[in-house]
């Protein structure tokens, strides 16, 4: 009978904790959703100055990100109008109200990134910074995973520009954008481009690839590189199949895409199923292809002859904070791979090529990250040779848009008084987050969060960047036309290769 009391009072308790916890909970969503609206009904109002969140990490080197937001904030608030106002061209609701209002920077540094409660004092100050837009996120992967409800709650418009987790990107992330592109795009770029390349350079195809992972790295990339190699592999498989019958006569009868779609005969004759087939016409056959009477032979004819099956040979983890790597170096070695791919940050895969290196292991090396890449030059000449890497741009670019900057940019550092050096990924990546939200806000005559980020990721034509060519990004906040650059370190020195290399 006693037990039976305490069972009653147990599930009481349970009922009562159930029934608090959904007050609390609607309670706290119906104040999140007053804060939204009152800064919305702020920025539609307002005629001061627009406000634009830094958050960055403050036990990282963040100097180049805040030099690069710093000079833009500086170009827009002193550019003249015709009337002589200085700032961004502001249109009232009303039509005829016309201003200039200049950016104001509101500094937001991350403590300590190893701190897992960094949202918290985020959480209370943004609580009362009433007309603060928009935020530029200069955090990594993991940290922006840590702080993405920010927005959502206080109604902030936020821009990250090296955040690449896919999940980001989702419909119920409403005010989050990304100038970076997400890992499944990185992925395909460097299970895919990238080993073509190092094949036609060297003669050699990559059949045999190994990959050192770091699990402290966020979690999702490892996946999205094997998930992409193997989508290779497919495509590869049903391309061959193709080939070969187009080379026996098999095929002679099959000439367009809708023969390719539900063909027993396709399945039967080359031993590919239905959904191998319809995997390779929605991911490698273009809308405009689908559109138009494209021969099926043209189009299996367009891939490179040199793309080739490839076997993971090995898929290994190790720590950067360990200083030994020779035992797993050397069941690498056992493994004889063609290419070693890194899934780290450039930091911490430093120790580990050099050791690869020293221990005589020379075939290419690939480091799946996009940023920091300058760091590897920090290797000593012999250890650095025949290492591969990318970036969203490229360092030795003539073009005027990048020149231009570069010499702002170093302009910029010594009127300031800082140390001159080149701009790199993230002085440029925070300073064009800034000039699009100057942009968008012109272009839509308005402040409010929600508008800066569907006038972004609804655009009719691309936003024109400063630096890059253009913006332009899909309902869910991602870029979409972000070009890739193929980095090449070899001998101290870095190259950035032509897209036929």
């Amino acid at each position: 009978m006693r037990i039976t009391i305490h069972i009653k009072l147990i599930l009481w308790l349970i009922a009562i904790y159930a029934l608090i916890y959904v007050i609390v909970g609607m309670q706290q969503s119906n104040f999140y959703s007053k804060i939204s609206s009152c800064r919305a009904e702020t920025a539609s109002t307002d005629r001061g100055d627009i406000q634009v969140g830094i958050l960055y990490m403050k036990n990282e080197n963040s100097e180049p990100f805040l030099n690069g937001v710093n000079l833009a904030i500086d170009e827009i608030n002193n550019r003249t109008d015709s009337n002589g106002g200085k700032g961004i061209l502001f249109r009232f609701p009303d039509g005829k109200t016309t201003i200039t209002r200049k950016l104001t920077p509101i500094y937001l540094p991350v403590q300590n990134s190893s701190d897992r409660t960094i949202a918290s004092p985020l959480v209370s100050s943004l609580k009362w910074k009433k007309r603060l837009v928009a935020i530029v996120n200069g955090l990594t992967t993991n940290m922006t995973l840590r702080t993405r409800v920010i927005p959502e709650y206080y109604g902030i418009a936020m821009i990250s520009v090296r955040s690449t987790l896919p999940a980001l990107s989702q419909e119920n992330f409403q005010y989050f954008v990304r100038t970076v592109p997400n890992y499944n795009y990185l992925a395909r770029y460097f299970m895919n481009d990238i080993p073509l390349t190092i094949t036609r350079r060297s003669g050699k195809k990559m059949t045999r690839i190994g990959i050192f992972f770091n699990p402290d790295a966020p979690d999702g990339y490892l996946e999205e590189l094997i998930a992409a190699r193997e989508a290779v592999n497919e495509r590869i498989e049903v391309v061959n199949s193709l080939r070969s019958g187009f080379a026996s006569g098999i095929l002679n009868e099959v000439n367009d895409i809708d023969d390719l779609k539900g063909s027993i005969f396709l399945q039967t004759a080359l031993n590919l199923d239905q959904i191998q087939i319809e995997r390779f016409i929605s991911n490698n056959v273009s809308e405009a292809d689908r559109k138009k009477p494209v021969s099926l032979k043209t189009i299996v004819d367009r891939y490179d002859p040199d793309d080739t099956l490839t076997k993971l040979v090995f898929i290994k983890s190790f720590l950067a904070k360990h200083k030994d790597y020779r035992p797993l170096i050397t069941m690498a070695e056992q493994k004889a791979p063609d290419l070693i791919v890194i899934n780290s940050g450039i930091p911490d895969s430093l120790k580990l090529i050099r050791q690869i290196r020293e221990m005589g292991i020379n075939c290419p090396v690939m480091v799946s990250r996009i940023n920091e890449y300058e760091e590897l030059l920090g290797l000593p000449s012999e250890r650095l040779t025949n290492v591969y890497g990318a970036a969203m741009y490229d360092p030795g670019l003539k073009e005027e848009r990048f020149s231009s900057f570069r010499d702002r940019y170093e302009t910029y550092l010594r009127a300031n008084g800082k140390p001159v050096t080149a701009p790199g990924f993230l002085s440029i990546q925070g300073y064009e987050a800034v000039h699009l939200i100057a942009q968008v806000i012109e272009k839509s005559g308005s402040a409010i969060p929600m508008n800066i980020c569907n006038t972004l990721k609804y655009a009719v034509s691309p936003i024109e960047g400063k630096v890059f060519e253009s913006y332009s990004f899909s309902p869910e906040g991602d870029i979409l036309n972000r070009k890739l650059y193929t980095l090449f370190f070899d001998k101290g020195t870095m190259t950035t290769l032509k897209e036929q290399e």
